[in-house]
């Protein structure tokens, strides 16, 4: 019924019935032999085939936050675990990170932390010939060289040593991975799906302006200290000083 085979034989003086349902997972026979009645029942499960991984990324440091844009999509991964990013603290100290799991769409940017020295996916067979967004996350399948980079119109942020950074000049951004664009971050801390995570991770804002190519370094009493080519400066709201107390802006 319902579109199953069943299929009798005859050899000898055994006679089998043999019953086929229609995705062929179960088989079940039942026989009579030799003026005895005898019924064998059994079934055979079909057994799925082995995940194939595939390694992406290796060289990994554990603990440390990535980001990723693959060509086609995942149905499984090893050795990390993956966030979207779409809020962002009042403040502009912090972003929240909202934990994901497979499937993962193809050409979909995530941040991923690692769990193990490198990051292996199961691909499936759909592809994207393009990266797309993901809330504040843009991704890319191409290399995007300092030019290419600089182009790109926007408040564009990078993912750098566990903390989104401005983009400066000469950044540039490697295959199957993703910028963020910070007009797109959501104010407010979201609400995790069940069973999911949400988690903070800090930004480092733009300091003032004609310094945006500067490393800010920790302050404390709305005093802030930034590294320009090598040399430090104090900033306190818009006067900058040198290391020596002088004022040069």
């Amino acid at each position: 019924e319902n579109g199953a085979n069943v299929v009798a034989t005859s050899t000898g003086n055994r006679n089998v019935i043999r019953y086929n349902s229609t995705n062929n997972s179960e088989l079940f026979s039942c026989y009579a032999e030799g003026g005895q009645r005898a019924i064998n029942i059994y079934s055979t499960t079909a057994v799925p085939p082995t995940p194939v991984y595939e390694t992406v990324r290796d060289g990994l440091e554990v603990g440390r936050h990535y980001t990723v844009c693959l060509a086609k999509n995942v149905t499984a991964v090893k050795g990390a675990t993956f966030w979207s990013l779409k809020n962002k603290k009042a403040d502009d100290t912090e972003v929240y990170l909202e934990e994901e799991s497979a499937p993962f769409e193809a050409g979909k940017p995530f941040i991923f932390q690692a769990t193990a020295a490198k990051l292996e996916v199961v691909y499936g067979n759909e592809s994207a010939n393009e990266g797309k967004t993901n809330g504040a996350l843009v991704g890319t399948l191409e290399d995007l060289d300092a030019d290419a980079f600089a182009a790109i119109s926007g408040n564009i942020y990078l993912l750098i040593s566990n903390a989104l950074r401005p983009r400066t000049s000469g950044n540039f951004l490697n295959a199957n991975r993703a910028y963020v664009n910070y007009d797109a971050l959501t104010p407010g801390q979201p609400q995790p799906a069940p069973g999911k995570q949400v988690r903070s991770m800090p930004m480092q804002p733009k300091v003032a302006t004609g310094v945006e190519n500067g490393e800010l370094l920790n302050g404390a009493n709305g005093v802030q200290k930034v590294l320009i080519n090598g040399e430090l400066f104090i900033l306190q709201g818009e006067k900058m000083y040198n290391a020596s107390g002088v004022r040069v802006k």
